[in-house]
């Protein structure tokens, strides 16, 4: 991911934000809330750790000779493989239960065998859901109790803070495995890549979900609006914002591979010892 683009992205949404109308407009944007929860802040010192492991791993590969090379070539490519990026692989029509996310995000955390957790994310998801719950009985209780800026404000919130820890988790995890390069690893580098990537496969889905479940309380929204299409509108631009929340994750996920594969170097080196 480019910081330029997502530093002009910044601009453009401070620029709204002051340039923002009063009524039934929202001034809320989600790299705005990205921004707040700290996403970008991490999202840049992931990518610049990122490029350092990039340029270290291309540098050891030069000095190997042609055995070595033949050597780790299958493993470096099977790394490579599970951080190949499939748009829609978060498209399903599928709808996980809230305890299927959260045992599947901390079962592959754990599996990563490093000291952290991902407390911060299944606190964000459980929120969400819960608001949306809230709203969802609120509106059967008391139609046009629920008003669509609301609960859009509500929705790219929770869309920006469920991205934003996951991309403060992958910088963690990040530098915790750089940290322990000269060490003896418990777990090897393509298993902790294919745990942070089904990870973040279920992540993506809950922000499929999450919008899904969102567009639902905005549908209800607009039957109990006096001005039911500018509620309406609100929905196209939620899954505009699901769209973009998803972009960013999958351009973070591709920052681990030169990480993870100059990890997997190290256990070939330390193997060889």
């Amino acid at each position: 991911m480019k910081l330029l683009v997502l530093k002009e992205a910044k601009e453009v949404s401070e620029q709204k934000a002051v340039g923002g109308t009063e009524g039934t407009t929202p001034t809320v944007d989600l790299f705005s809330e990205f921004d707040k929860f700290q996403g970008l802040a991490h999202l840049e010192a992931l990518e610049m750790l990122s490029r350092d492991s990039e340029a270290k791993l291309e540098s050891r590969i030069i000095d190997l000779t042609e055995d070595e090379l033949n050597g780790v070539k299958p493993l470096l490519r099977a790394v490579e493989e599970v951080f190949r990026v499939d748009e829609n692989d978060a498209d399903d029509d599928e709808i996980t239960e809230e305890g299927d996310f959260k045992s599947e995000v901390l079962e592959n955390v754990k599996f990563l065998n490093l000291p952290f957790t991902a407390d911060k994310i299944v606190t964000s998801q459980e929120r969400a859901r819960e608001w949306v719950a809230t709203c969802v009985q609120e509106q059967d209780d008391s139609p046009g109790s629920k008003d669509g800026v609301e609960i859009y404000t509500t929705a790219v919130s929770s869309l920006a803070e469920l991205t934003a820890r996951t991309v403060e988790l992958f910088h963690k995890f990040t530098e915790l495995l750089l940290h322990q390069a000269k060490q003896a690893a418990e777990t090897s580098s393509l298993v902790r890549a294919q745990c942070v990537r089904k990870m973040t496969d279920a992540v993506l889905e809950e922000i499929s979900v999450l919008a899904t479940h969102f567009a639902g309380c905005l549908n209800t929204a607009a039957d109990d609006s006096d001005n039911p299409d500018s509620v309406s509108s609100l929905i196209t631009t939620l899954y505009l914002d699901s769209s973009t929340s998803a972009d960013y994750l999958r351009n973070s996920l591709k920052l681990l591979r030169p990480v993870l594969q100059l990890s997997s170097l190290d256990e070939k080196n330390a193997s060889r010892s």
